[in-house]
């Protein structure tokens, strides 16, 4: 089987998987089942995909946020970690992977708190008949009376 062949076999069972696992052929908004307390923040000038990102966070607080890969390739995977501090008001992270340019679905990671009071989690992208893509990831931060999205967008290696 040739090369392309095989590219051509993993977007169609990666789209199908998308597919399967709840895609519903509209586009969707990335509402997490938002609600009026919830803080939604601009999209960050940091690229996760290139350098750890320091990011501030409403009420004098900060996330720290780091891939294991730089940048991340589809098909392989990578940890996804986030730092907060002060984190002792965490109640947990969650971060929901789309697409910017292509409806790729949206792929959720609650990350697991680490030993250290970070949060990570193993990410595994997709891969596409158009190589590089840029992703949008939103870190929903929960706290015992809100959430706060932080929105960050980065590409995907060659």
């Amino acid at each position: 089987m040739k090369t392309r062949d095989l590219f051509l076999i993993a977007c169609l069972v990666a789209a199908g998987a998308i597919w399967f696992a709840g895609w519903s052929g509209e586009a969707e908004e990335i509402d997490p089942g938002l609600e009026s307390s919830d803080v939604v923040l601009p999209v960050a000038a940091c690229d996760p995909g290139v350098a750890t990102c320091y990011l501030d966070l409403p009420g004098d607080g900060r996330m720290i946020v780091e891939f294991s890969a730089h940048p991340p390739q589809a098909l392989r995977p990578f940890i996804a970690r986030a730092t907060l501090e002060p984190s002792d008001e965490v109640r947990g992270v969650q971060l929901n992977l789309s697409g910017v340019d292509m409806d790729m679905g949206i792929i959720d990671h609650t990350l697991q708190k680490d030993d250290d009071g970070s949060f990570k989690g193993e990410v595994v992208l997709p891969i596409c008949v158009t190589g590089v893509m840029r992703w949008q990831a939103d870190f929903i931060v929960e706290y015992a009376d809100t959430r706060v999205v932080v929105p960050l967008i980065f590409s995907n290696g060659k």
